[in-house]
């Protein structure tokens, strides 16, 4: 939900510039392929590449993970227990309390992107205002929502960069203002001409 809605991509987040081949494909991701937990004694096999690399998506998801884990699935944060359940097959429901460990090994940290941790929330949403894909985003979702065009990551309504360019820039100058943006896309020829 986060990626998609606010960096306007889905998974995989993050590519190497060296992808390297691994099982029946290529492991593409920049992160070690060790920052994350799988393999032999682990709930979950977010190591698996027998078919698909699952840490394509996986290394990037699960440093995010543990941030959103205490979260109920009515949107409530319980500051004291995990609130997702790892799906593994038991009628023990002790088995189903999630541990940090699941998604990660000891050492690492929670992160927004490889080499942007972000130990809480407000480290997280703090590294995503500093990140150029969530400000074009903001940008291109605010653009199509104006000229009513569908969702940029579900109906594959992309926006080319050349046309949000100029207001990427006027909003990331002028102090992420919403408003402002808004207000420059609707008196812009393109909308008007619309």
């Amino acid at each position: 939900f986060v990626q998609e809605t606010f960096a306007c991509a889905k998974f995989p987040a993050e590519y190497s510039t060296k992808p390297t081949p691994m099982g029946s494909s290529l492991y593409t991701s920049p992160w070690d392929f060790n920052s994350i937990t799988g393999g032999t004694g682990s709930r979950i096999d977010f190591k698996d590449t027998s078919s698909v690399i699952c840490a394509n998506c996986h290394t990037t998801m699960n440093h995010l993970a543990p941030l959103f884990a205490n979260f109920t699935s009515a949107g409530a944060y319980n500051a004291t227990a995990i609130q997702v359940q790892t799906p593994v097959i038991s009628t023990n429901p002790a088995d189903l309390v999630t541990k940090t460990t699941d998604w990660l090994p000891a050492g690492q940290t929670t992160s927004w992107r490889n080499g942007v941790a972000a130990a809480t929330l407000p480290a997280l949403g703090t590294a995503m205002a500093a990140d150029a894909d969530v400000a074009r985003c903001a940008v291109n979702r605010a653009w199509n929502f104006a000229m009513s065009k569908g969702d940029i990551v579900n109906d594959l309504s992309t926006v080319p960069p050349v046309v949000t360019d100029p207001y990427v820039a006027s909003f990331t100058s002028g102090g992420f203002k919403m408003k402002a943006l808004l207000k420059s896309i609707l008196t812009s020829d393109d909308f008007v001409s619309f």
